[in-house]
């Protein structure tokens, strides 16, 4: 059984939510973290990581972004 948790691949960040566990590829660089604001128009998000609680902003263009799936 495979205990790593889902994720979907977010196209839209208007469609993110303050709360939403994400994920940020680009290349080998991965930022895990809670949406903490969103700027569609900029194309920005911002987080709060993961582990050591680190804000970060990720330009969207940059990454693929990844949210967690809820639970089935």
């Amino acid at each position: 059984m495979d205990n790593q948790p889902q994720t979907v691949i977010v196209t839209d960040i208007s469609l993110l939510s303050r709360g939403d566990d994400i994920e940020a590829h680009r290349g080998s660089i991965c930022y895990r973290g809670r949406v903490k604001d969103t700027a569609p128009g900029l194309g920005m998000i911002w987080i709060r990581e993961h582990g050591h609680g680190g804000r970060r902003a990720l330009p969207a263009d940059d990454y693929s972004i990844r949210r967690a799936a809820a639970p089935s």
